[in-house]
C-alpha cells in the first residue's frame, strides 16, 4: 500500500520536504504512518508526534484528500491504498 503525506507550515520546515510517499504493509493503520514518520523524522517527536511514536500530539491531525479529518478515535483505522494525507499542525497555548 502506498500513502502520500503532505507537510505544511512548521512541519515542512523541520522535514525539509513538501510531500513524501510511504510504503505500508497491508492492514497498516494511521498509527503505523505516525510510526514511520517518527522513524524517518525523529525531530518531529515532541513537536508533532507524541513520545510513544504512534500518536499525534493534541490538536494535530491528518486530513484526508476528501477534506475529512482523521479524528483521534480513528487512528486505528486503515487508510486506503493511494490515500493522500495532509498533516495539520496547530500551535496551541496562551
Amino acid at each position: 500500500m502506498i500513502v502520500e503525506v503532505e507537510f505544511t507550515n512548521a512541519v515542512r520546515a523541520i522535514t525539509q520536504q513538501k510531500t513524501i510517499r510511504l510504503e505500508l504493509k497491508d492492514g497498516s493503520t494511521y498509527r503505523d504512518i505516525v510510526a514511520q514518520l517518527a522513524d524517518r523524522f525523529p525531530a518531529l517527536i515532541g513537536v508533532l508526534i507524541a513520545p510513544d511514536r504512534r500518536t499525534l500530539l493534541s490538536a494535530n491531525l491528518f486530513k484526508r484528500q476528501d477534506g475529512q479529518p482523521v479524528m483521534p478515535d480513528q487512528m486505528d483505522d486503515q487508510p486506503e491504498d493511494g490515500a493522500r494525507l495532509i498533516i495539520l499542525f496547530f500551535i496551541v497555548g496562551g
